[in-house]
């Protein structure tokens, strides 16, 4: 009989990354013998309070109504893509018919598998409420804990839950972390060294993505160039993409605009072909940059603007770095004949390494002993 493993991740229906991730370490553990399942986990981020919601609005009431009645006219379509996301994963990805959460679980989770594997995506993140107990695995013994390429997703940790990540990585039996940020904050907790892995997308070659891949019925029969941005964008931004565009007649496809809504409706396998086919790709967005390297797409990275102030580059940052790529880091002085000069050549050399790497730990960390 196969061994069990349960995936713990954020299991949220809207994030391509996410569930693409998911589809991929679950991939990865197969091919490694075991019979896998994501555990669906709903420890979820705490909303902020109405007093919160209006203290950062000024007191200024008018903004929350405002938003709230922008809200509902497109909380039809968000519904709607939701939707889509949840098939693919009922296609794609096993999970539980249950849930589990930090006030909830079930007395028999533990027995019922031989290894968790928690990761990859921002499972240990202080500012999203997460790394609590669920994302160290702490429902299980400690020799069944195992993260892979988990992501803190910040630099730093806040000085209130420092002793709180302090134990729970202690307790892990392997650690592994997505972005050297990562394996500093490990470090400087525990004094336990962390290994830097790829995420699990790029453990999957080009040709594995294609047979989950689809064409959009919206998708241009010209030139194109596609936007994936996570953060708020800038007018900058906007001015030199428009730029861009028009230089090299290109169509623009804004992937999460609500008014473009067959572009809004994306799901992830039509979200893996818009990058391959793309002329190119601009995003503030990790695995926006993740699935361009591996379709040899051109892309631009952007710096994320966010309300918050703690900063979510380390992982785009050790990406780059890591596969020698740094000069897709946008900034304002770039050349046009900059843009779509991107070298591939190398990257094939490096996704071997890491790949060897990756599935190395995975055999130690599972106890796959004298596998090749």
């Amino acid at each position: 009989m196969k061994k069990k493993i349960g995936i713990i991740t954020l299991c949220g229906y809207h994030n391509y990354g996410n569930r693409l991730q998911n589809y991929a370490l679950q991939s990865v553990l197969e091919k490694l013998g075991f019979t896998v399942w994501t555990i669906k986990n709903i420890t979820v981020q705490k909303k902020s309070s109405l007093i919160e919601r209006i203290a950062r609005n000024r007191g200024n009431l008018l903004n929350l109504f405002v938003a709230k009645y922008q809200n509902r006219k497109i909380k039809k379509l968000k519904n709607e893509r939701t939707q889509r996301f949840v098939q693919f994963s009922k296609q794609y990805i096993n999970e539980t018919d249950y849930t589990i959460s930090e006030l909830s679980i079930p007395d028999d989770l533990s027995e019922n598998f031989d290894f968790f594997v928690t990761g990859s995506d921002q499972v240990w993140n202080p500012n999203l409420n997460r790394g609590s107990f669920v994302e160290f695995l702490q429902f299980a013994p400690s020799e069944k804990r195992v993260s892979y390429s988990a992501s803190f997703g910040v630099s730093k940790i806040p000085e209130h839950v420092k002793a709180d990540f302090r134990e729970r990585i202690n307790q892990m039996a392997y650690i592994s972390v997505r972005e050297e940020a990562g394996a500093k904050i490990v470090n400087e907790l525990t004094e336990r060294d962390a290994e830097v892995l790829v995420d699990p997308t790029m453990l999957l070659n080009k040709e594995e993505w294609f047979s989950i891949a689809m064409t959009p019925t919206f998708k241009p029969k010209s030139n194109y160039l596609l936007t994936y941005f996570l953060g708020d964008g800038s007018n900058e931004y906007r001015e030199w993409i428009n730029h861009i565009s028009k230089t090299f007649d290109l169509e623009v496809i804004n992937l999460l605009n609500p008014n473009a809504k067959d572009a809004y409706l994306t799901d992830p396998g039509e979200f893996i072909d818009l990058i391959n086919d793309a002329a190119l790709v601009c995003t503030d967005s990790f695995h926006g940059s993740v699935f361009s390297i591996l379709m040899n797409t051109n892309f631009m990275v952007f710096d994320r603007i966010e309300k918050k102030e703690a900063t979510m580059g380390s992982r785009i940052d050790t990406l780059l770095k890591m596969f020698g790529l740094n000069a897709r880091k946008w900034h304002k002085n770039i050349k046009d004949d900059e843009v779509f000069n991107t070298s591939f050549s190398h990257v094939d050399e490096i996704l071997s390494i890491e790949r060897n790497k990756a599935m190395n730990y995975l055999k130690k960390a599972l106890q796959l002993h004298g596998t090749n």
